[in-house]
């Protein structure tokens, strides 16, 4: 991705999908889900790509206080309120100063948007059904949807879901545009 703040269209016919090693016509049977591919602290990490409205380069952020500190403020993309959720740090790795690799990705969920920061997007990568199925063992943190390999390194889906909640305390969460909508000046609402 380059440092300008461009936007990358997920359906557009001329993304090119990296695939590893060559499929059997048995493995190409099997239903999959299509997951965007991103780095958080070094780490590898995917989440599922129907979420996913729009990749953007860095905005500027209002930071917005009374809110977790994994909310690093308010956005405006096009006239819209977005709040952005730092994904890192929402999930515990800790907070990063943003450099001109970072990505917002602009998920929606339920009709809300969300812009989910994270150090770098890497690929589209198409995974099976059956990782998300919930037969096996489910992973113990609520983030994870499921889990891959992919050589030496293990990657995380994460919940889309889970990092667009805001935490109030007392396990009370409500959706980070709620939260947005509730702190924007009210000429934006």
């Amino acid at each position: 991705m380059s440092q300008s703040a461009a936007t990358v269209d997920l359906l557009s016919p001329s993304l090119e999908l990296e695939r590893r090693g060559e499929a059997d016509d048995e493995e190409r049977a099997v239903p999959t889900i299509r997951h965007l591919a991103f780095r958080l602290r070094g780490r590898p990490f995917a989440i599922e790509i129907r979420h996913v409205l729009e990749i953007d380069g860095l905005q500027p952020v209002t930071p917005v206080h009374d809110l977790p500190s994994y909310v690093r403020g308010l956005m405006n993309l096009r006239g819209h309120v977005v709040p952005l959720v730092d994904a890192g740090e929402r999930i515990g790795l800790g907070r990063r100063e943003y450099d001109e690799r970072t990505c917002i990705v602009l998920l929606q969920l339920d009709g809300n948007e969300v812009g989910v920061a994270v150090d770098r997007v890497t690929r589209v990568v198409d995974l099976p059904e059956t990782l998300f199925s919930g037969n096996g063992e489910r992973p113990r943190q609520d983030f994870v949807r499921g889990v891959y390999r992919e050589g030496d390194e293990t990657v995380l889906c994460l919940d889309p879901s889970y990092l667009a909640r805001v935490g109030r305390g007392r396990g009370q969460d409500l959706p980070a545009q709620e939260g947005a909508n509730q702190l924007a000046p009210r000429e934006e609402r």
